[in-house]
């Protein structure tokens, strides 16, 4: 099994599209295609130019979540939105045929053909978030949603830390508000705004290949960021390269250099290693 992995990027919430056929259902919906609930502002923008300076395939969802959610399985309610979820089973099944099992297909196939050739995964999908949600702010610029019981993505996620702590503050734009302040480090958070265990498209890898063969990160931006124009998708990707380096070489993954939201303390336990320590590999 080669030992540095294959890059695969995934941009669920990309796209804030509506089919011709649904125009009509948000006709009357005011401006809510422009706003969060329909999309990842930022997000797209960041994958391609992620995958751009990782040369490395970029799937982009082509359909609003208000359609139907490609980062949620089949029998999660939040599937469907206010919009969709009292349509007509055939109608869903539609919906599905046509825009969930698509997008999620071809991404399944990139990865499992990297596996067969014995070539681990990781795998990046980009988000962003609001600033404010339900009147609180969320002081943070990055956050990184992983599973904290699997071993290897728990190590990569204190190592990216550590390396944003390091060197965020050379690349981080200067304030936009305030151009004569210096720049400051990106604040990072792991495992919020949201927990990495959550039912996701990383959480659907998970579940099907053990830890050495796969990691899967959420990379969650603060669409604050946009003030200056884009999220810093390819210094974020310039920390994760360094800490897939160090941690090739077996550095101690111990201390974090970004805050811990309580639901990083605790994970569900990984897959059980083969004899050799490293996990069967897949059929």
């Amino acid at each position: 099994m080669k030992t540095y992995p294959a890059l695969i990027i995934t941009c669920e919430h990309a796209s804030a599209h509506v089919p011709a056929e649904f125009a009509a259902a948000f006709a009357a919906s005011g401006d809510v295609l422009s706003t969060h609930r329909a999309w990842d502002p930022g997000a797209m923008e960041a994958a391609l130019a992620w995958g751009a300076y990782a040369k490395s395939p970029v799937f982009l969802g082509q359909v609003t979540r208000l359609i139907c959610d490609l980062n949620r399985s089949v029998g999660n309610r939040a599937l469907w939105s206010s919009w969709t979820k009292t349509l007509p089973f055939s109608e869903k099944q539609a919906i599905l045929s046509r825009w969930h099992h698509p997008y999620r297909q071809a991404a399944e196939q990139a990865v499992a053909q990297r596996i067969r050739q014995g070539t681990p995964v990781l795998h990046i999908s980009v988000h962003s978030f609001t600033p404010v949600l339900n009147g609180t702010v969320r002081a943070f610029d990055l956050g990184l949603l992983y599973d904290p019981g699997r071993a290897r993505e728990k190590a990569l996620a204190l190592e990216a830390c550590r390396v944003l702590a390091e060197k965020s503050r050379a690349f981080c734009p200067l304030d936009a508000e305030n151009p004569s302040c210096a720049p400051k480090a990106l604040r990072v958070r792991r495992n919020a705004p949201y927990r990495g265990v959550s039912d996701s498209f990383t959480c659907f890898f998970r579940k099907r290949y053990p830890d050495a063969w796969y990691m899967g990160f959420e990379i969650e931006f603060n669409q604050a960021l946009l003030r200056h124009g884009r999220f810093p998708a390819v210094q974020v990707a310039m920390a994760f390269d360094a800490a897939l380096r160090r941690i090739s070489r077996g550095p101690d993954a111990e201390g974090p250099n970004a805050e811990e939201s309580g639901a990083d303390r605790k994970g569900p336990h990984e897959k059980k290693p083969d004899a050799k320590g490293q996990g069967a590999l897949p059929e």
